[in-house]
């Protein structure tokens, strides 16, 4: 009775591709090893990062909004990762009353959704419009509720109030990941608490 076995050239296909099927393996587990990693790394910086925000929302209010942009930077050594640093720009808004008109009204300036007269009146208030608008608003009832004719007047002080009352921090969180350097940004508004001087 003869024997027969596997032949030189069945092992060495064989072989190959058990080879492949090992490589495409371990890709696959490279890329799932990379994703884990990154993942935790986001995870760490949105956890430091909400920490940080307190840190200089606190900052803040301690020293006051001021007139100009604040930047305050670090790395978050004391917890425990010296690889990840991060910047936080405070910088003031510029509120546009006549932009908060049109949304309260159903729609931004210009688009269809406003009435025509709220429409005419905001444009006319942009310098945009109309002034027939403004005139006959302002000989309204509701120029009568607000002291008569003020009304460019109060929504300017408006506007004002609220652009020194708000501030706007963006806060970056960047690390090292091998040989690229990725990062987070991260922005919040905050708000005085308080009478405004």
């Amino acid at each position: 009775m003869r024997r027969r076995g596997f032949s030189l050239l069945e092992v060495m296909v064989a072989l190959s591709i058990l080879a492949l099927a090992l490589v495409a393996i371990s890709g696959v587990n490279a890329n799932a090893f990379e994703s884990s990693n990154y993942a935790r790394y986001v995870t760490v910086a949105t956890l430091l990062a909400r920490g940080k925000m307190l840190d200089v929302e606190e900052k803040l209010r301690k020293d006051g909004f001021g007139d100009t942009d604040k930047e305050y930077d670090g790395d978050f050594d004391a917890e425990g990762y010296p690889g990840v640093k991060w910047n936080a720009v405070c910088r003031p808004v510029e509120v546009d009353v006549n932009q908060l008109l049109g949304g309260l009204f159903g729609g931004e300036v210009g688009t269809d959704n406003l009435p025509d007269t709220i429409k005419d009146f905001v444009g006319a208030m942009n310098g945009s419009g109309d002034k027939k608008a403004v005139d006959s608003i302002a000989g309204s009832d509701l120029s009568k509720v607000l002291g008569g004719g003020g009304l460019e007047l109060i929504l300017k002080q408006v506007g004002d109030t609220l652009s020194k009352s708000i501030r706007e921090i963006t806060l970056e969180v960047t690390w090292k990941d091998g040989t690229y350097k990725e990062s987070l940004k991260f922005v919040e508004y905050v708000t005085t608490s308080g009478r405004l001087a």
